[in-house]
């Protein structure tokens, strides 16, 4: 598969900045260019090594999953071209923007560390949203601090990032 210069994307959605990355995708802030219709800010992730037909099948099983989740633990999905992972397209999917630090930013410079308490709402919240998850047959990849973010920094309140 030849490196497309389209950008699906650009059709709907201005880049304001890059806010991250992991193996599988990239991820940017985006707002609709049409602004009228929606004034708030998202997450556009694309998928990385666009030419591998299984990391595009994995793209395309994620977006379908996250199309049946409605949960405050899980940012919901907006939308995505994933279903033309068989086409020679490069495949992008965007996602509520959940304002917050990571789990492990959250961690890292706290005036105290964290109470029993506090720590125990977290783990609760989290494991209402894996349960949920597990209720409709769905795993996340990849649990860990980076990958959880703390909505409006309320440790009640984590939120899951998707996995590619």
């Amino acid at each position: 598969m030849s490196k497309p210069k389209n950008k699906p994307w650009d059709k709907k959605w201005e880049i304001v900045k890059p806010i991250g990355g992991g193996g599988q995708g990239d991820t940017f802030l985006v707002k609709p260019k049409d602004a009228a219709i929606l004034s708030q800010t998202f997450v556009l992730k694309k998928l990385k090594n666009q030419k591998y037909p299984e990391r595009r099948k994995r793209m395309h099983r994620e977006v379908a999953a996250l199309s049946t989740l409605d949960c405050p633990g899980i940012p919901r999905l907006i939308e995505s071209n994933s279903d033309q992972f068989a086409a020679d397209v490069p495949l992008y999917m965007v996602g509520e923007f959940i304002e917050g630090k990571t789990l492990s930013q959250f961690l890292e410079a706290p005036a105290k560390p964290m109470g029993i308490g506090d720590a125990i709402t977290l783990v609760l919240k989290l494991l209402e949203t894996i349960q949920y998850c597990h209720d409709l047959g769905i795993v996340h990849r990849d649990i860990k601090p980076d990958n959880i973010i703390i909505r409006c920094n309320d440790i009640s309140a984590p939120v899951g990032a998707s996995q590619l």
